[in-house]
């Protein structure tokens, strides 16, 4: 049979920025793989490939009883930016 394939140009990709308003350290995963740990009041950018992803950010530390435990969704369009601003 035949067997096509989309073309997707190498410059179908944007970002998804993580902006850590708090003090606290959080964990960020993007589609469910955990990326790295965010320090608090900084920020981090991933370069992806356009699409929707599920980013959830999880607090690490300084919580009372509960961390706080977040999902978003992120767009990602060619050449833009998905910003996702927590907590």
């Amino acid at each position: 049979g035949t067997y096509c394939q989309t073309a997707v140009a190498p410059a179908s990709k944007g970002e998804i920025q993580f902006v850590n308003n708090s003090s606290n350290p959080y964990y960020i995963y993007i589609s469910g793989v955990l990326q790295t740990t965010l320090p608090g009041m900084t920020y981090i950018t991933y370069s992806v490939n356009v699409g929707s992803y599920t980013c959830r950010v999880l607090q690490k530390s300084g919580y009372a009883v509960y961390p706080t435990d977040q999902s978003y969704t992120a767009n990602v369009t060619k050449g833009g930016t998905a910003v996702v601003s927590f907590p």
